[in-house]
């Protein structure tokens, strides 16, 4: 995501869009096993469950980190503009990306147009870099601190029945 530039055509930025799609969804459901196979069969439950509240707090996380950067990094890209026009409505085209996204697209062709267009795309690249940063850092972290742990084991549960089944009265009959 962060070759994606000002110029790229559709076809690349469906195909930049499509590698981390694919494996975000091979790694979203895959994470749940591994977290549930270093519980206790009791703790399973709470174990999943806790997965599911975590994952969804560091999602809240990432959508506020990744918001700030975009609006620190656009609000110093268009303050350090030669154009009156930017360094004026700076702050609050940095505040609401999603109307200046409709601003930026009323405008003609233009200079100014271009250089709203380079400091939009500055602005994601900036937190695709930070991301590609924090994710290494904790694949390292995971590599050093994370030990192994076999997913092969035998379920021992409650939930079941409690008597084994007999055959019904007609099939009793039948065989005998």
């Amino acid at each position: 995501m962060i070759l994606i530039k000002e110029s790229s055509t559709a076809p690349q930025w469906i195909f930049f869009s499509l590698v981390p799609g694919f494996g975000f969804g091979m790694l979203y459901t895959a994470q749940s096993f591994t977290v549930q196979a270093s519980a206790s069969n009791y703790d399973l439950p709470f174990a999943a469950a806790m997965y599911s509240f975590f994952r969804a707090f560091g999602q809240t996380f990432g959508v506020a980190i990744g918001g700030v950067i975009f609006q620190n990094r656009l609000k110093n890209a268009l303050l350090s503009s030669t154009n009156a026009m930017l360094v004026t409505h700076a702050e609050d085209w940095a505040r609401e990306a999603s109307s200046f996204v409709q601003i930026a697209k009323a405008l003609p062709d233009s200079p100014l147009k271009q250089e709203l267009i380079v400091a939009y795309v500055d602005s994601l690249r900036t937190i695709w870099i930070v991301m590609t940063v924090l994710a290494c850092v904790s694949f390292l972290l995971s590599v050093v601190f994370i030990k192994e742990i076999s997913l092969d084991r035998e379920l021992e549960t409650e939930q079941g029945f409690i008597h084994e089944m007999k055959p019904a009265a007609d099939e009793e009959r039948v065989s005998s």
